[in-house]
């Protein structure tokens, strides 16, 4: 090669690493493609490609280029390493296994050994994952892996086989959680990873679980977050970490990281269902409608998405409609809790106290911390002018869960029937300090300030209540009488007019418009 050429190369090439230290991968790679002109065969130039290529996530053009280098350097580790990760990355799974082997059988390194069991599993090859069983020297670490390959398939025995050869470690405790915790042996599992201290997914993830059940949601979500930064293709980590961020009153968070689940495993319709209930819970039943949908077109028969859509028709107050889904529900699925419960509060609206009450008592004397069944007893207890037992349930259900919206709710209901102003106002507080949206908050506030005949500020809840929720005619009727109130008779009933408009709208609202009607007429004649 001439000298000026070799200058040329050696500009191109410097050019490309000031270009790729500042981000800009396309300048780069044009700098690259200049010098590889020149010497086709220089290995630094191929693997500046195939890194910058890398950098760009596109893992098939960079698997090119790793190639290429390793035409020239077959042996070379750091390349087949390389290769393997953007391989598995695009896909390829067939290409990293060969070059997993090609690197194993060069060298039987730790970092080796561990593409050999990632892309076993991938596979499920567990008669491959036996034979790697045979090779000597293999460390704790490993071990633990392959015990998780096992327990991933399936393969419990040979899970328990993989524990009795690990040492008194970290490892072999954190497999024995692991085992524990997929045998359903939940109290064992949690006394074990209490005192574990590893770096890996799986033991974040159970560790997550368990921050959870015990309502520690940013320990969760830091779990969640850490098992996702060790292994980020793994959809359930997402699935938990917005479950974490739905509990925790994160909405926006918990909506784009359900997504992200979803699209990582399309077919999964308990991510879907998930996605669904939190709509219906933050009141947006026509994207819960949608989730439901997409479910039904996938498995017509999925249970949860029968009760949600039983719910929905609720919503609506098509209760007889509700109650047909869910009673046929519970034909094929009498202990059924989800269906038990939601059947429950169907029937409160019906005006069936007593099954209701037969049905949710069942529940809690064998789920006596189900918050769902907790909060539509404290329901019944309300609709049964019981408004003081009605309260400690609520209280009982937000000490367990101070993010339980429906408690809030019952709450304020409880506690405006019983004239206790300062505990309506305390779980009206309480639910805008989580979701500060919340129409229902807004509006028990208004009926305070109503009573109080300070209507300019019962107004301005109001108004905070109809922008949370335009279609609630109770909400429209409510800024009718308080505009009533104050002798603004043309404002209250364009609000009476709105509200009437509304499909849902009860008799004594239609009557209320009726009548505020005739007063205005009676009104305008004088005039």
């Amino acid at each position: 090669m001439f000298e000026k050429e070799i200058d040329e190369l050696k500009l191109n090439y410097n050019e490309a690493l000031k270009r790729r230290e500042s981000g800009e991968y396309k300048e780069a790679i044009e700098s690259l493609y200049k010098a590889l002109d020149i010497e086709p065969q220089n290995t630094d130039v191929l693997l500046q490609l195939a890194e910058v290529f890398s950098l760009m996530n596109d893992f098939e053009r960079s698997l090119k280029y790793y190639t290429c280098a390793l035409n020239i350097l077959p042996d070379n580790l750091n390349i087949l390493s390389a290769a393997f990760d953007n391989a598995y990355k695009a896909g390829l799974y067939k290409d990293a296994l060969d070059y997993a082997k090609r690197a194993f059988e060069l060298e039987k390194s730790d970092k080796n050994y561990m593409h050999m069991v990632k892309i076993i599993d991938k596979f499920g090859d567990i008669k491959s994952l036996r034979m790697l069983l045979n090779e000597p020297e293999i460390s704790s670490e490993i071990l633990f892996n392959i015990s998780l390959v096992f327990i991933h398939h399936a393969f419990m025995p040979d899970a328990e086989a993989v524990l009795t050869r690990m040492p008194d470690d970290d490892f072999k405790s954190a497999c024995e959680a692991v085992i524990k915790f997929n045998a359903g042996d939940i109290d064992s599992a949690r006394r074990i990873v209490e005192n574990v201290h590893i770096e890996n997914d799986e033991i974040y993830n159970i560790k997550g679980l368990f921050a959870i059940d015990d309502l520690n949601l940013t320990d969760a979500i830091k779990y969640f977050l850490s098992a996702i930064n060790l292994k980020s293709d793994e959809p359930k980590y997402y699935f938990n970490l917005a479950n974490s961020y739905f509990y925790n009153g994160w909405l926006k968070e918990a909506e784009a990281t359900y997504k992200k689940a979803i699209s990582m495993d399309l077919e999964n319709t308990d991510y879907r269902f998930a996605l669904a209930n939190m709509y219906f819970e933050i009141s947006e039943f026509a994207k819960a409608k949608q989730e439901v949908e997409n479910i039904f077109k996938m498995d017509s028969e999925h249970l949860n998405a029968k009760v949600l859509n039983a719910l929905l028709k609720y919503q609506k107050k098509d209760y007889l409609g509700a109650k047909s889904d869910l009673e046929n529900a519970l034909l094929f699925n009498p202990n059924n809790n989800y269906v038990n419960i939601s059947l429950a509060k169907i029937l409160l609206e019906l005006g069936d106290y007593k099954r209701a009450e037969e049905l949710i008592l069942n529940v809690l004397s064998t789920d006596k911390d189900n918050l769902f069944a907790m909060s539509v007893f404290a329901k019944l207890l309300f609709y049964q002018d019981k408004n003081k037992e009605a309260l400690e349930m609520v209280d009982c259900v937000l000490n367990k869960n101070k993010y339980y919206m429906d408690a809030f709710a019952i709450g304020m209901q409880a506690a405006y029937a019983l004239g206790d102003t300062e505990s309506v106002k305390k779980y009206a507080s309480g639910a805008i300090s989580i979701d500060i949206n919340y129409g229902a908050a807004y509006y028990y506030l208004a009926l305070l300030s109503y009573k109080e005949q300070d209507y300019e500020e019962a107004i301005e809840c109001m108004k905070r209540a109809i922008m949370c929720d335009l279609n609630n005619p109770e909400y429209y009727i409510l800024m009718a009488k308080i505009y009533e109130g104050s002798g603004d008779i043309k404002s209250a009933l364009d609000y009476a007019s709105e509200a009437v408009s509304i499909e849902g709208v009860k008799t004594e609202q239609m009557l209320y418009y009726s009548n505020l009607a005739q007063k205005n007429r009676n009104i305008c004649q004088k005039n």
